[in-house]
Formats: structure tokens, sequence, C-alpha cells
């Protein structure tokens, strides 16, 4: 009686013929009709094209070749945040909160451009404005984070970026960002406007809700919240911020592994809960 799919009789026929060591290495099952509740981790470097065509397709930013340019697991985490975050530009993984940040900076940040910072904001960062800054010809001034007034006198021709904190890290200090969403538009042209939003996470504010260009998280503290990962995330109000963003990733390498995004994805559903708590705690201590 005559196979009612031949097809499969010879693909099976074909992987019959292979060798032993062959056949270790290429079997691959296709994925499930029905799709697991609980995302997997795609702990796979590369990834196959179909054909030629889908290669190509691949190589114009278009599905997954190589896990340092993109991952499905780190693509749904950052997602997750992004919606959160109402960041219609999307969002991108980093390994830790400051490779996000300094990748960042290094990505907006050319030789003759100023900056205007506050000056209580996180050590690492800090040290980044002080140190590497001047090393690649970047003008830094550092003023006081609660003071709107300071941002505005500090301005320069040249200035190109106005940084802040949601709320400074660990002094607590807050940064008025529907305040300093307008002053960045003061001028003759748009200022891009960067936040670390670290400390408040999505849950208690959405900085790209009040003009801020570029949120950036250490995704370590209380998105992930169980200190189990280390990870950091850029969301954006534009794409094409993103896309330049994107870019300096994979030349950095600076990219979070899939098993941290499955942490951190897992970490997420729980941030509204865990949130809700701290906030509570923190308002019985006050």
């Amino acid at each position: 009686m005559a196979s009612s799919n031949p097809t499969a009789d010879s693909a099976t026929e074909r992987r019959s013929a292979l060798q032993f060591g062959t056949k270790a290495v290429t079997r691959r099952n296709p994925p499930p009709d029905q799709p697991p509740l609980v995302a997997p981790i795609y702990a796979s470097s590369v990834f196959c094209p179909r054909d030629f065509e889908d290669a190509g397709r691949v190589q114009t930013g278009s599905g997954y070749l190589y896990s340092r340019w993109e991952n499905p697991t780190t693509n749904l985490v950052a997602d997750a945040i992004a919606e959160l975050e109402g960041a219609e530009g999307g969002a991108l993984m980093y390994a830790s909160g400051m490779s996000a940040i300094s990748s960042a900076l290094l990505t907006f940040l050319r030789k003759g451009d100023h900056v205007v910072a506050p000056d209580m904001c996180y050590s690492a960062c800090l040290s980044f404005f002080t140190e590497m800054c001047p090393r690649i010809g970047v003008e830094v001034t550092l003023v006081k984070q609660c003071s709107i007034d300071e941002y505005r006198k500090a301005i320069k021709r040249n200035t190109v970026l106005l940084y802040g904190e949601t709320m400074t890290n660990p002094t607590m200090e807050f940064l008025d960002l529907e305040a300093l969403g307008r002053l960045a538009d003061e001028g003759d042209g748009h200022i891009r406007t960067m936040v670390d939003s670290t400390f408040a996470s999505p849950y208690c504010v959405q900085p790209i809700r009040h003009n801020i260009d570029i949120v950036l998280h250490s995704c370590t503290k209380y998105l992930g919240g169980h200190s189990d990962l280390t990870a950091g995330c850029a969301c954006f109000r534009l794409s094409a911020d993103k896309q330049s963003m994107l870019q300096m990733r994979k030349v950095l390498g600076g990219v979070m592994s899939p098993f941290e995004a499955f942490l951190l994805h897992r970490a997420v559903k729980t941030l509204h809960v865990r949130m809700e708590r701290h906030c509570a705690n923190a308002m019985a201590v006050a």
C-alpha cells in the first residue's frame, strides 16, 4: 500500500542514510502546534535560515541569525518591558545596567559634545562622566538634579544630552520629568533626554510619557527583584534611537544571555505585586 505522505517517507530515508555523527548533531524537531504557556529559553548562539532568500532577510534585520545581534528570549522580555514603559520605539536588553548606560552614552555622544548630568548620580555612571567623557572629548557639566534651573543655566550651544535619574542612587533626589521634557524643547532644536529610572521601575513612573527620549534600567534591581540576575535595558520613545543603539550593541557586545532573560521575564510578571508592597512599606516607614 502506497504511503499517504511520500515527502515524510523521503525525509526518513534520507536520515536513515546519514552517518551516526551526522544524525547526532542535526536532529531538530519543529515547534509544537500548541504554543507553550511559558516561553522557552533559546540558548542557541546561531539560527538556521530556511534558504538563501531567508538569509538575506535576516541580514537586513528581519529574523534571527546570531544571538549577539538578537535572540527570541531576550526580545520577549524587551517587548514586555517596553509595553510597561509605554515605549513605542521598543527596548533593548543588556548584560547589566551599566552596559545599557555606557552603550547609550557611547552611541549618542561625539567629540565636541556637551552633556548636563546630576552631580549625585549612580557612582559608576558618575565615573563615566568624569573619567571616560574627557578621554573621548565630551564636556560634562554636573548640576543639582532637583533644580531644573541649574539644568537650564548649564545648557550651551553644543549641548546634545540632558541626563538624569528619576531618583538618584543612593541619595534619593527626585527629578521633575515633566519640566526636563519641556526644557529639552525650549531652544532652537530638541536636546535628547536620557533618564535612569531604576529606582522607580515602570510601575511607579513611565518617563517617556513626559517627553523623555530614552529610559534606562538596571534590571538587577526592582525589575529582577530576586537578586538572582544581572541585567539592564534601554527603552525608546523613537524607533530610530533603538536602531542606533542596536548597531552599537552589535559592536560592543554587551548583550543579555537568554538564561538571564528567562529569569527576568518571569520576574516582570510579579513586578506590580512586589512594587505595591515596596511602596506600602516605604509609606509605613515614612
